[in-house]
């Protein structure tokens, strides 16, 4: 489908900008959403079909309280939010391999995969500044209570097999909280008022 390539060149470039200036530019989210909505009606006059009305459409409804969702939550820019909703009506909703939320899964697991690498990066990076070993000096406790809670997990794990895939959960749950309480210094950082862009989220106010 035209539309596919349209859709890798614009995330293409929308990748490139995000890490080059930490944004992504609105015309690229506008340049996707005329063209899908374009090119879906085109498609639409010349092959006329309940598919191909309402596959936009449905991809339009998914994606659409996603996007406000997570830009409310202020998880995503604007930008991200326009960009994931041109995708919804450029993809759509259906059974084909390339749909929007086999998209929006894929976009799940590949940032969490890149979100976890880029805070162990920076956990190595940062080491001596974050002091890992002091924090947990001082939750020593809470770190017992961990082992305590998956020891028993692996315990019942004897009789109900169905439980020892949670063993570990204690245990990642406490380092999850460590290490976030840490890391969150790594992310303030002192800028002028026009270097701010949008998405930066404001620490301190004056």
């Amino acid at each position: 489908m035209i539309l596919h390539p349209i859709i890798l060149i614009v995330l293409a470039l929308a990748t490139i900008s995000d890490f080059r200036k930490k944004e992504v530019p609105n015309f690229l989210s506008f340049f996707l959403l005329f063209s899908a909505i374009g090119i879906r009606i085109m498609f639409f006059i010349f092959n006329p079909s309940l598919e191909a009305a309402f596959k936009p459409l449905f991809g339009l409804a998914f994606a659409l309280p996603v996007a406000f969702v997570l830009y409310y939550l202020k998880q995503w820019g604007g930008a991200d939010a326009k960009l994931f909703i041109a995708l919804g009506i450029a993809l759509g909703w259906s059974n084909e391999r390339f749909s929007i939320v086999n998209f929006s899964l894929l976009l799940l697991v590949a940032g969490g995969v890149y979100g976890i690498a880029f805070l162990i990066y920076l956990a190595v990076k940062q080491r001596k500044k974050l002091n890992f070993r002091n924090e947990l000096r001082k939750r020593k406790k809470q770190f017992a209570f961990a082992i305590f809670v998956t020891l028993i997990i692996v315990f019942l794990s004897f009789k109900f097999v169905y439980v020892l895939p949670f063993a570990l959960l204690p245990v990642a749950a406490f380092f999850a909280s460590v290490f976030g309480k840490k890391l969150d210094r790594l992310f303030v950082k002192q800028v002028k008022p026009e270097e701010l862009v949008e998405g930066d989220w404001i620490a301190q106010k004056y």
